[in-house]
């Protein structure tokens, strides 16, 4: 059984009939899921059961509930909680409830505890887009007044913020350019370089799987699930087997068609998107450089919202 089966049932079948016994006016206030690791994703496996998995839950209070309640439940709780469940034991040193209140579970992994108003308030680091991706992502199994759900929805449609999904498709759209295209068909293709290429390789997909969320209007999830996670995207069936197939290949000459077949389609899925205008060359190094230019006229309205060149790689105009 996967673990969010068995966290999801442990609550609905034990945590929530003991928080009506002893706290019942908190339990038609308080939230209850899973947010975060393999298991909230689906992606666990034999080899994630050694922490925070099984028959374990998280509790999201309001700020007052929490000042009141969290200390008292949290020691009933680990008084009262059975050593098993479905004949699942917790993994050593693992919390049965994990509690919180929104506003502080929020601020600490997203960084805000309420949604931004645009991407031109607000930009997540990695760690807080990760966090957004396990936060809209994750299991909710019960939340009666609708509070938390709420905030989640209200964080997943900054995902379609269009200053957030240009800032990130820059940058993909660069990295799928710059490792595909530029460097690995035009010159590591041609070279005795194996280590260099198989490192090409790996960035140039990893921008293919991340401008795919984007497109979808989306967060991206923590590296591990970035594979697991891009196999969900609807309509990415295509680019999926080409990119299984650039893995599992062991010819050049093949991986070298397959690269430019996938640098193609995203090129059409960027025009298809209206994002920028077809520059009319081929390729995606115009595509890239339509979309750095509304970025630049961005920035020049807003000039604290880009302080930096982000990870877009060296210049493209050196080797």
């Amino acid at each position: 059984m996967k673990g969010l089966e068995i966290s999801r049932r442990f609550f609905l079948e034990w945590g929530l009939p003991f928080l009506q016994q002893y706290f019942p006016r908190l339990a038609t206030r308080v939230a209850a899921g899973k947010i975060g690791g393999s298991d909230s994703l689906g992606a666990d496996d034999a080899l994630s059961r050694d922490h925070d998995w099984g028959p374990v839950f998280m509790l999201w209070m309001d700020e007052d509930d929490h000042r009141e309640y969290a200390s008292v439940v949290q020691q009933k709780i680990d008084e009262h909680a059975p050593q098993s469940f479905l004949g699942y034991s917790r993994a050593e040193n693992s919390y049965v409830a994990e509690i919180h209140s929104r506003a502080e579970y929020f601020d600490e992994h997203v960084g805000l505890h309420v949604p931004p108003g645009s991407g031109s308030e607000w930009m997540p680091d990695a760690y807080g887009e990760e966090s957004l991706y396990d936060v809209t992502h994750g299991s909710i199994y019960y939340d009666p007044t609708g509070r938390l759900e709420s905030l989640r929805e209200g964080f997943a449609a900054f995902a379609r913020d269009p200053i957030f999904r240009l800032r990130r498709l820059v940058d993909t759209c660069f990295g799928v350019w710059h490792y595909g295209e530029y460097n690995f068909r035009e010159r590591l293709a041609h070279r005795d370089d194996a280590v260099s290429l198989h490192i090409c390789l790996a960035k140039f997909i990893e921008n293919v799987m991340r401008q795919s969320f984007y497109l979808s209007n989306d967060f991206c999830p923590y590296w591990k699930w970035l594979h697991h996670e891009f196999l969900k995207i609807p309509r990415q069936q295509e680019l999926a087997s080409l990119v299984d197939g650039l893995v599992s290949s062991g010819r050049l000459e093949e991986q070298t068609e397959m690269v430019g077949r996938i640098c193609h389609i995203e090129r059409e899925m960027i025009l298809a998107d209206g994002i920028v205008e077809d520059p009319g060359s081929p390729g995606l190094f115009g595509i890239y450089t339509g979309m750095q230019q509304k970025v630049e006229a961005l920035r020049a309205k807003n000039p604290t919202w880009w302080d930096d060149r982000g990870d877009r790689g060296p210049d493209p105009m050196l080797e």
